[in-house]
């Protein structure tokens, strides 16, 4: 974990990740929260298997945006040749499936 500033004798702020947590030591509590900052409305970019190529090649995936794989001649795909953007329950985007294809050798 991250510790950020101490904001008061009382108080310390920490971030893990996406997520602001603030420590309250008086009285006895813990508050976290869930900025809306940290959420991004689209997905990382998934990025482009060596030796293969992706469509759209760059670009912002907004919800229900596609990301298409293939591989360069020689070259076979193991994994999906699509994923999708998606929002899940907690408001976070992430790709479905959730890994990324690789491009091997022909006879491996």
């Amino acid at each position: 974990m991250k510790v950020g500033r101490k904001t008061s004798p009382f108080v310390r702020i920490a971030i893990c990740g996406q997520f602001l947590v603030i420590f309250s030591i008086f009285p006895l509590q813990l508050v976290t929260a869930f900025p809306e900052a940290a959420i991004e409305p689209f997905c990382r970019d998934p990025g482009v298997p060596e030796h293969g190529r992706r469509t759209p090649s760059s670009g912002l995936f907004f919800e229900s945006a596609v990301a298409r794989f293939s591989c360069l001649e020689g070259y076979r795909l193991k994994g999906a040749s699509k994923i999708t953007c998606v929002l899940f329950h907690n408001g976070s985007m992430g790709w479905r499936p959730s890994l990324k294809p690789v491009c091997l050798p022909d006879g491996e």
